[in-house]
C-alpha cells in the first residue's frame, strides 16, 4: 500500500524495506505472509525507483535475502520452482546494483548474498548465473582482493556454483581455485571466508581432474592450516573436513602426505575442544576424515 500511495517517497520506502527485512529474517509464518503479496517483486519495483540510492538499495537486497531463505514448507522441487521465478525478477537489479555499487561494501555483499540465497538448491540458477557472472567474478576478486567482505561473499556464492557438475569444471578452467587459495593467504584469520573457501575446495575435488589441480596446489595444507586457525569454529571445521575426505578419495599418496603435515593432529585436537558439545556433525565429519586418511596407512 506504501508503494502505491507513496511512490515518490524515499525515506518511507527505505522504511518499508527495513520493516520487511525484520519480518523475514527469522519467523517462517511472516516470510510466507510477505511471499504470498508478491513482496520479491515489490522490493524489486523500489530498487528499480531509487536504484541509486545506496541507503535503500543495501536495505532492499537484505530484504531479498530474507525473504529468499530456505522456506521449510517448500518441497525441494517447489523450491527451485520459486527460486527460477524469483531470478527472473532479481536478475536485472543485481546486475545493474553490480555496476551502480563498485565500491559500496554494504550493498555489493547484500546483492552478492541475493545471488547466494538464489542458487541454493537450484540447479538451473547454478548454471545461469555461471554463464552470466563468472567474468565480473573473476575480475571481481582481482580488483578488490583488499576488501575482504567483497572476497567472502563472491567466493560464498562460488560455493554454491561449484554444486554442479559443470560448473566445477568451468571454475577451474577459469582459474578460480587460485583465487579461492590466495583469498585463503591473505585473510587467514577471517571465519567466513575461511569457511565458504573450505566449501567450494569440498564441492571442486569431487571431480577427479580438479582433485589433481588442487593437490598440484597442496590445498589440503591450506585447509588443514585453517582447522589449527580456527579449531573453536562448527562450521568451517565441517567444511574443512568434508574437504580434505573430497581430496584425498582415491588419492593414498596424498593422504600420506597430508598425515605428514599433520592432518592427523589437527583433526584430533580440533574434534577434543568440541567433544563435550552435542555438536554430532564436527564428530562425525572429523571421525570420517581420520578414517580417510587412514584407511591404506601403516603404522
Amino acid at each position: 500500500d506504501l508503494l502505491e500511495t507513496f511512490p515518490d517517497d524515499e525515506n518511507l520506502l527505505n522504511h518499508a524495506c527495513k520493516a520487511i527485512l525484520g519480518l523475514a529474517y527469522s519467523e517462517n509464518e511472516s516470510r510466507i505472509a510477505l511471499l504470498k503479496y508478491e513482496m520479491v517483486e515489490r522490493i524489486n519495483i523500489i530498487l528499480d525507483k531509487f536504484h541509486r540510492n545506496s541507503e535503500i538499495v543495501g536495505n532492499g537486497c537484505v530484504a531479498l535475502i530474507n525473504l529468499l531463505l530456505l522456506p521449510q514448507y517448500l518441497e525441494i522441487d517447489e523450491l527451485a520452482d520459486f527460486k527460477i521465478r524469483a531470478m527472473k525478477t532479481c536478475f536485472p537489479r543485481i546486475k545493474r546494483i553490480l555496476d551502480e555499487h563498485q565500491h559500496n561494501e554494504h550493498v555489493l555483499d547484500g546483492a552478492y548474498t541475493v545471488l547466494r540465497n538464489l542458487t541454493w538448491e537450484c540447479n538451473s540458477n547454478q548454471v545461469f548465473v555461471m554463464r552470466v557472472f563468472s567474468g565480473v567474478f573473476n575480475l571481481m576478486l582481482d580488483n578488490y582482493r583488499d576488501i575482504e567482505v567483497i572476497q567472502g561473499c563472491i567466493i560464498a556464492v562460488l560455493a554454491n556454483l561449484a554444486i554442479n557438475e559443470e560448473n566445477k569444471i568451468k571454475l577451474i578452467a577459469s582459474g578460480f581455485e587460485s583465487k579461492v587459495l590466495r583469498a585463503m593467504d591473505d585473510y587467514r584469520m577471517n571465519e567466513r571466508i575461511q569457511t565458504v573457501a573450505c566449501e567450494t575446495l569440498k564441492y571442486l575435488a569431487t571431480n577427479p581432474e580438479n582433485r589433481q589441480r588442487l593437490i598440484d596446489l597442496n590445498a589440503g595444507k591450506v585447509i588443514i592450516r585453517a582447522i589449527d586457525d580456527h579449531y573453536l569454529h562448527s562450521p568451517l571445521l565441517v567444511e574443512a573436513y568434508e574437504a580434505l575426505i573430497n581430496l584425498t578419495a582415491e588419492r593414498p599418496d596424498y593422504q600420506a602426505s597430508l598425515r605428514d603435515m599433520g592432518a592427523i593432529k589437527s583433526i584430533l585436537d580440533s574434534m577434543f575442544m568440541h567433544s563435550f558439545e552435542k555438536d554430532r556433525e564436527v564428530k562425525e565429519l572429523g571421525q570420517n576424515a581420520l578414517d580417510v586418511l587412514c584407511s591404506l596407512a601403516v603404522f
